[in-house]
């Protein structure tokens, strides 16, 4: 299967039950995308991280491209290219590469007691939705991939999945206490993300985990190179470029207005996704609404109502 332009060969158990009716496998008894294979998740503490790495970590659907667009910027990489390896299914085979400041950018879906613990100082970027209508964006997530294969399944059948647990990651607010809960004591932030409005704090807070406070870089036309450390005299006359010096602050402010101009939430929605969003919030009951908001209350969400 042809998945987010990678062909997947499945040679292990993807199952699509009437408890569980759309296509998925298996980890530690809870259901996880069929893309992916188990034994490369469990597989995983055996994992090495290294120091410099960076992991951008979200629940499913939960905007993480916003720090990948976001990291990527900082560190000179195209914004257009997925420089990033999706641990769960890369995680076993990545290359000892690195990118600037010898980082490796990595990604995950998987709550953190899912991956190894390490003495390594890595940096963990989590992202979660504080939008009350996430549920929805999953829902239409769940409609509209093909690989899921739940194009028939309807808005009460998925709630009933969410409420036991049955959806991709299992719950929803358990997988967000597993990162929240070990913010503290780990290089760690922290971001509640309200779709579609991007804050030029959380800008600086990354910046100020990666970048040194004057960055060396080389600008050609309109497009931004990050350069550390001393400029390469033969990079420079192979790019026609020039060189100087930039404040991390004038950089964060380049991504703050790029990211303003082109927000990637948004960019990512088709509009057959927000037509399924405004029908999700006519479907929903009373009652499902006030599950909904106890369990925010419960689990100290942002921006109840």
């Amino acid at each position: 299967m042809n998945v987010y332009g990678r062909v997947y060969k499945y040679d292990y158990p993807v199952y699509q039950t009437e408890e569980i009716p759309y296509r998925h496998t298996l980890v530690h008894n809870t259901p996880v995308p069929g893309i992916i294979n188990p034994d490369l998740v469990t597989g995983l503490q055996d994992f090495q991280f290294q120091d410099g790495d960076v992991v951008v970590a979200s629940y499913q659907k939960g905007g993480s491209i916003l720090f990948r667009v976001m990291v990527q910027m900082l560190l000179g990489l195209p914004v257009l290219e997925d420089k990033f390896h999706w641990l769960e299914i890369d995680g076993n085979t990545v290359k000892e590469e690195s990118h600037i400041g010898g980082r490796r950018l990595l990604r995950t879906h998987l709550p953190l007691n899912w991956l190894p613990q390490t003495k390594a100082h890595v940096t963990y970027l989590f992202l979660y939705p504080a939008d009350p209508d996430f549920i929805l964006s999953l829902y239409s997530h769940f409609k509209t991939s093909s690989a899921i294969g739940f194009k028939e399944g309807d808005w009460d059948t998925f709630f009933r999945l969410w409420k036991s647990e049955k959806v991709f990651y299992g719950s929803f607010y358990k997988h967000l206490d597993s990162w929240r809960s070990k913010a503290g004591s780990m290089d760690m932030i922290v971001w509640p993300n309200r779709r579609d409005k991007i804050k030029r704090d959380i800008i600086e807070k990354v910046a100020s985990k990666l970048l040194p406070m004057t960055i060396l870089y080389a600008e050609k036309s309109d497009h931004l190179i990050v350069k550390h450390g001393s400029p390469d005299k033969q990079y420079l006359k192979e790019c026609d470029v020039t060189c100087c010096d930039v404040t991390r602050s004038q950089l964060v402010t380049e991504v703050f207005e790029y990211m303003t101009a082109n927000n990637p939430s948004t960019m990512w929605r088709t509009e057959r996704e927000k037509k399924l969003l405004e029908a999700g919030l006519q479907s929903l009951s009373y009652e499902q609404r006030e599950i909904l908001r106890n369990e925010r209350i419960f689990y100290k969400m942002e921006d109840v109502k």
